[in-house]
Parts: C-alpha cells; structure tokens; sequence
C-alpha cells in the first residue's frame, strides 16, 4: 500500500519521528488519526506527493545533530554557531512539539492521565528555565568565548578584552557546567524513565519516546561543549593572556 493511502495513525505507528514532520507541516495526527495521508493533505491544501517524499526519509531514531568526531577540527566560532543553531531547533521546534503532545491530546488517551496531567503543570516550568539558561549561555559564555577568539585576531579591543577575563574564567564556567543538575530527572522519574510496554497506547509510546529522545540530544549538545569547545576556549583563553602580558611589556 502506498504511504500515501496510509492512515496518519499508521504512519505514525511505524515511526514516531513522523509525528514531528507531519506537525511541521501544520497536521495535528491525532485529530485525524483515520484520515489516510492524501484525504489530510487535501483538507489542507498541501502538496500530498512532497510530505510522504518527506516521511520516507525520516530515520527510525532520533539522528545524531553530528557526529562529536567531525566537531574536533571546527574552530571556535564554528562550534559556537553550530551548538547555537542546536538552540534554535531546540527552542523553535523540539519544546514546541512536546508541549503540544502534553497539552494538546487528551489525557485519556495515555496510558496515565494522572501523569499527564502532572506534566502539563512540571514541563512549562522546565522548558521555561531550559530556554533561560540558553540564552544566559549564548550571551554570557558563547559571548565571551567569541570576544576571546576576536581578541587573538586583532578584532577586538585590548582594554576591554582585559576587563572581559577580569569578569570570566573559562575553567569555572566548564567545572559548573560539567556539575550542572540533571535537566530531565524529575521528567524521567515521573515517567518512570519513559518506560513503555507493548500493550501502551501509540500516544504514551510517541511522548515518552520524543521525551527520551530529546534527553539524549540534550546530553550530546553538553558532550560537545563540555569535551570540545570548552577545552578549545581554555586554550584560546590562554593565548589571549599571553598576547596581553606581552603587549603589557611593550608599552
């Protein structure tokens, strides 16, 4: 049968990641979980043939953003943006689409309601302080990491490259991010660490398999910065105060 003639509950039975690329494209599955692909795309006007061109290309798991190996040659700046375009899917498409997993399906349509209900009140609060402390990072920590690299090329000034180590150290930003609190625990704990059985309804096994995959998407972006651009930054950091005590000796 032809994907295309496939309900949405289908579609998403056999991959939840088709989920996510169906709300995309503004179809919520689970209002029209009968409705076969080309029957939902003609209610919305959309060209049917492009979405399921899309859907077969989705992995069964959730892809690694990168592999950490090709990360290792990228200078500074390069992994600053590239760990900055990861906040952007984070923040504009990730969070979006599981609150509106929690909030927006019925919680009789879970396993336990009574956790859904629970989540719709803990998760706001967790996607609330999870986009705060992105954006306290890209205007503190990545600010200062790409003042340092302007400093060693000349871009930047050298009293005021001067004041910015006065106020930041790159050895305590890694120790406390290395030592940061568990993001997720009380997500995991309350789900049971996503635990699910074959008997799960489809709506449990797509929340709890987006929550887990979210979690380890979390724990690779922290792997990236805390193994290779915060020792990159210490030895950038380095230089920067090498070339100022050198420039302090000639004047």
């Amino acid at each position: 049968m032809s994907i295309l003639q496939k309900t949405l509950l289908d579609i998403v039975q056999k991959n939840y990641r088709n989920a996510q690329v169906l709300d995309s494209y503004g179809i919520e599955f689970y209002k029209y979980p009968f409705y076969n692909l080309q029957e939902v795309c003609e209610l919305f006007r959309l060209d049917a043939r492009r979405i399921a061109h899309y859907l077969q290309m989705v992995p069964d798991k959730s892809a690694r953003l990168e592999e950490i190996g090709n990360l290792y040659h990228k200078s500074v700046a390069e992994l600053v943006e590239y760990l900055k375009s990861t906040h952007r899917v984070f923040m504009r498409v990730r969070l979006p689409f599981l609150q509106k997993i929690i909030t927006q399906i019925p919680t009789h349509y879970f396993d336990t309601p009574a956790v859904i209900e629970d989540l719709k009140f803990i998760f706001p609060i967790f996607a609330e302080d999870f986009v705060a402390h992105i954006l306290e990072e890209e205007e503190n920590t990545f600010g200062y990491i790409l003042n340092l690299e302007n400093a060693l090329s000349r871009r930047f000034n050298a009293l005021k490259i001067f004041e910015e180590l006065s106020k930041h150290s790159i050895a305590e930003t890694a120790h406390e991010h290395f030592h940061d609190i568990d993001d997720m625990a009380g997500i995991r704990e309350l789900t049971n660490h996503y635990q699910t059985s074959p008997q799960s309804s489809l709506y449990t096994q797509l929340l709890y398999e987006e929550l887990k995959s979210f979690e380890t998407e979390i724990k690779i972006h922290s792997q990236i910065e805390n193994c290779i651009l915060f020792p990159k930054a210490l030895a950038l950091e380095r230089k920067v105060k090498e070339w100022l005590q050198k420039f302090a000796e000639l004047n």
